[in-house]
């Protein structure tokens, strides 16, 4: 569960931004440096889970 919501906070946040919110964008800035610290977990965890999917697929 508070995965779930690191997540949330990741993505809320940055999909704004993409919208091109300029509010969300000062948001963002409120928030980096806790929001590129949970960003960075998430890529890591992400990385972890394609690699290990794509090891099972080539071993397959």
């Amino acid at each position: 569960m508070p995965r779930q919501m690191q997540w949330g906070q990741v993505l809320i946040p940055f999909g704004s931004i993409a919208a091109g919110g300029g509010t969300a964008f000062r948001l963002d800035n409120l928030l980096n440096q806790r929001v590129g610290a949970t960003l960075t977990r998430a890529i890591g965890n992400v990385d972890i889970a394609v690699a290990a999917a794509s090891l099972r697929t080539t071993v397959s």
